[in-house]
């Protein structure tokens, strides 16, 4: 595993009260075995599979032990959102129980509005859940075969859907999965599970240090917490997270009526119709000027809406997403000085998969 990563990630939650950052490397270290034991598991299976042995009880280990690295990636990303999104469902650091899984914490993070577009919650979702990495893939049914059914190699490969008994198909999950060289499946379900820590590391780092977590003032939980960026009032009355929350529930109900499809101006004037009927002030299509070698220019640059002189919303009804209307939205913000930014493009079946949040 990259150590980098989670240096940079322990650095960034230096601010937790004491305790929670104890937790947090203990939570840290049982990643890392967990992916070293997998990485062990997979030199014994390999082993036995050149013996000749039946490498079942090595391949179940590998699998289990593959598993529990998303377990424990989940319980680390469960204790720094609830410090940064108290509000959003997280387990409180300790409570955390054995139903605290990888599922559950990504279901909590998508289904959120405070999270839905948080860059964690779009890496995990898109690698795990949309079309999901080939990798997860596989280690997902071949963990999920190992639930009901004995898994063993045979002949120096992992079995696939037409190895499960047709009884037992409907329990199992992906489906349509192929049989692969062992050597090679193990090495990239390894790889992938290592890159996605990694990049999970990267955001939560990011999220942190743009988040700004305060310290508690005392030892007591859930007492003495200064109030970070996102609890401040704002002069409105709302926090920045549950102005986020409502602006992100209005473009929902908007997209619930309306559904995919239509072009962005129709989406505009209804979500302008929903922010209003909420009581929230908006100005639309604000011209924003350009600094250029210090002459402000008039270069045709508008925000499409800007909630209550806070939040700045981008519109979109494309097909795809691309890193362009991000490095868009990004832009805008710096430009009109503005720190939060929600990218919302309504051309999708379920809308908090169209959702972006960017803060500067």
């Amino acid at each position: 595993m990259n150590q980098r990563g989670r240096d940079e990630l322990l650095a960034a939650a230096e601010a937790l009260p004491a305790d929670e950052a104890e937790l947090l490397r203990g939570l840290h270290a049982f990643t890392a075995e967990r992916l070293a034991a997998a990485q062990a598991c997979r030199e014994r299976l390999l082993e036995a599979s050149r013996a000749g042995r039946d490498g079942a009880p090595e391949l179940h280990a590998f699998l289990r032990e593959s598993w529990e690295v998303l377990d424990g990636l989940a319980r680390e990303v469960n204790l720094l959102m609830h410090a940064v999104y108290p509000a959003a469902g997280f387990y409180p650091p300790f409570d955390m129980t054995r139903q605290c899984t990888f599922y559950v914490v990504r279901k909590l993070l998508h289904e959120s509005p405070a999270t839905a577009a948080h860059p964690v919650a779009d890496l995990l979702w898109r690698e795990t859940r949309e079309d999901g990495h080939p990798a997860y893939r596989r280690l997902s049914f071949l963990h999920n075969m190992g639930l009901f059914l004995p898994v063993a190699p045979t002949g120096g490969r992992l079995p696939g859907t037409a190895d499960v008994p047709p009884a037992a198909l409907p329990l199992i999950k992906p489906q349509q999965t192929d049989p692969c060289d062992l050597a090679v499946g193990t090495d990239e379900m390894l790889a992938w599970l290592a890159g996605l820590v990694r990049e999970c590391y990267a955001r939560l780092a990011v999220a942190l240090a743009e988040e700004a977590i305060s310290p508690r003032r005392h030892g007591e939980h859930g007492e003495g917490r200064r109030k970070d960026m996102e609890e401040q009032p704002l002069p409105h009355g709302l926090t920045a997270e549950e102005l986020t929350e409502k602006i992100i529930g209005a473009a929902i109900e908007v997209h619930k009526a309306l559904g995919p499809g239509l072009i962005e101006s129709v989406y505009e004037e209804c979500l302008c119709h929903e922010l209003s009927e909420r009581g929230l002030r908006f100005g639309r299509q604000i011209e924003v000027p350009v600094s250029y070698k210090g002459v402000k220019l008039s270069c045709g640059c508008r925000l499409d809406v800007v909630v209550e002189d806070e939040v700045m919303l981008e519109l979109k009804a494309v097909e795809t997403v691309m890193p362009v209307h991000e490095a868009q939205l990004l832009t805008y913000l710096r430009l009109s000085g503005k720190r939060v930014g929600l990218l919302l493009n309504f051309n999708v079946p379920v809308l908090k998969d169209g959702i972006r949040r960017r803060v500067l």
